[in-house]
């Protein structure tokens, strides 16, 4: 099993991963180990539900970026990946269709920067209080 994890993290972070890859890892028990270093940022499932804009929920809500002209720099440059799938809009909305397993949000920035967002919601935060 661990040896099964360490083949689909490194597919994800270094191979040519796709959102069913992504799903996968996600639903792995080693998730959390898999992802331990990687930049984790938490957001409200409120601002998903609202049909939050990528560039609002990364600048404003996450604060994983520190200003909207960045990520509007980086989703025309082509180099904005939510969940796998690169980011043609800048208006884009994310909803709970985007998320993973019910509660992370996978951004890539470029070819090798990965953020992880947790998403919580009012029972997540009772539950780990």
């Amino acid at each position: 099993e661990d040896y099964n994890a360490a083949i689909s993290a490194s597919e994800l972070f270094f191979g040519k991963a796709t959102i069913a890859d992504l799903i996968t890892v996600s639903s792995m028990p080693e998730f959390h180990d898999i992802m331990n270093g990687v930049p984790t940022f938490d957001v409200e499932m409120a601002d998903i539900d609202n049909n939050i804009s990528i560039i609002d929920l990364l600048v404003d809500k996450a604060k994983a970026f520190s200003s909207k002209g960045e990520v509007k720099r980086l989703i025309t440059a082509g180099g904005l990946y939510v969940n796998m799938e690169k980011v043609m809009d800048t208006e884009m909305k994310i909803t709970s269709q985007n998320l993973l397993n019910n509660g992370y949000i996978f951004i890539r920035k470029g070819k090798k920067e990965f953020i992880k967002l947790n998403v919580l919601s009012l029972q997540n935060r009772v539950l780990s209080s």
